[in-house]
């Protein structure tokens, strides 16, 4: 599965550099979002090096803590920004706002939400790192005017994203970031009605070793079962 969407790139992905980990962590303890993608990092996840292994994986960790899933860095991040241009961009489940801020010092015009729901005992003391209003996803697309969707990681077997998405429509661009079909993010739900450009920009994420992340720009394709659950979902809101 994985090396079937990993085709969906069409052209080879532009090759960044990477800079210490060191360096890319002090970095994000202070708050900046760095300019390249860790060592021992790649694109797609599939490059394993067992003499980093520990440090990468320590590495992993830190970002975790600091609620950064996808790894945020600036070379991928200002390519993103070229092709959303002067869109105005929600990002649902912003978690500390990490991407937002990245898109945000590119000029792009973007409102971060989330609910808040991961602030568990674990991640209780993660300060934003951007401003992040309080919005449940499908009530953030009610209330909140954008020409683009932005998502990144959006938990396995998370249904709400698919609602989310449902509410959104097929109109308007929907900005995917996370591992494809089978992997860590999302449902198979939501995949069967992504579906990705063609054309697709060269966006150069990197991903920490077994991690199989991606950038996807696609349409919502809605379904007549989906749509009667959107009606449901309206309903539910407006109570």
């Amino acid at each position: 599965m994985y090396c079937e969407q990993a085709d969906l790139h069409q052209k080879e992905t532009l090759d960044c550099g990477t800079m210490p980990i060191e360096e890319f962590i002090d970095g994000l303890n202070n708050g900046e979002i760095p300019l390249s993608a860790p060592e021992g990092s790649c694109t797609g996840g599939w490059h394993f090096n067992c003499e980093d292994f520990l440090k990468t994986f320590q590495a992993r960790q830190k970002c975790n803590e600091l609620c950064m899933w996808a790894i945020v860095f600036q070379e991928w991040v200002k390519e993103l920004a070229k092709w959303i241009d002067h869109r105005q961009c929600l990002e649902i489940m912003a978690g500390a706002g990490w991407l937002a801020k990245a898109l945000k010092q590119c000029g792009i015009n973007i409102i971060a939400t989330d609910d808040f729901s991961w602030k568990t005992k674990q991640h209780a003391k993660i300060a934003p790192v951007f401003p992040i209003s309080n919005y449940e996803a499908s009530e953030a697309i009610i209330n909140i005017n954008a020409d683009i969707l932005i998502v990144s990681w959006p938990p396995y077997g998370c249904h709400a994203i698919v609602k989310a998405c449902e509410v959104w429509g097929s109109e308007k661009p929907i900005i995917y970031i996370g591992e494809n079909q089978g992997g860590c993010n999302a449902t198979d739900a939501f995949f069967d009605s992504f579906k990705v450009i063609q054309n697709h920009p060269n966006i150069p994420l990197k991903s920490w070793n077994g991690i199989h992340d991606y950038v996807r720009i696609g349409y919502w394709q809605t379904t007549s079962h989906n749509h009667s659950q959107n009606t449901n979902i309206y309903r539910g809101l407006e109570k």
